[in-house]
């Protein structure tokens, strides 16, 4: 996270869901930039199971000022494609009014992720079912097999 234009800032907490570990990498440092100061605040966030999560607004405290960021989506997948933006995501992330990022996301192509894999359903036949046919297919593969030259 960045904090621009502040003399010493300060988080006092971050709220997260109860599936994350979360931890502070570092301490908050301080970037001069041409466009002024920059404090970074760097935090590892390992989550413990797949799905959208909120992080809920974070206050940041000035001396005597303060402000408050937005609710930050997170969405955790096993496979890391990235997910479908939604017209309220691009408004919030990039400061335009919701009738505007609606039309955006009209005009702009996305591609749809795949889902992730349904698991199977569990074979229910007995054990010594299971194996003769796995054996047979397996005979039936030997039996078929072109050879090599």
């Amino acid at each position: 996270m960045t904090v621009r234009n502040a003399l010493h800032p300060v988080i006092a907490s971050v709220e997260r869901p109860s599936s994350f570990r979360m931890r502070t990498l570092r301490k908050p440092s301080l970037l001069k930039t041409e466009d002024g100061d920059v404090w970074l605040f760097r935090y590892l966030i390992i989550p413990t199971e797949t799905g959208d999560f909120e992080i809920p607004p974070i206050t940041v405290t000035d001396a005597s000022a303060y402000t408050r960021t937005a609710p930050l989506i997170l969405r955790v997948s096993l496979k890391g494609e990235p997910p479908v933006l939604t017209s309220g995501e691009l408004a919030r992330a990039v400061n335009l009014t919701s009738s505007l990022s609606d039309e955006v996301m009209k005009n702009a192509p996305q591609k749809v992720p795949k889902p992730d894999p349904a698991p199977q359903a569990t074979d229910l036949r007995p054990l010594p079912t299971r194996i003769i046919s796995t054996c047979w297919k397996e005979l039936q593969d030997l039996w078929n097999y072109p050879g090599g030259n």
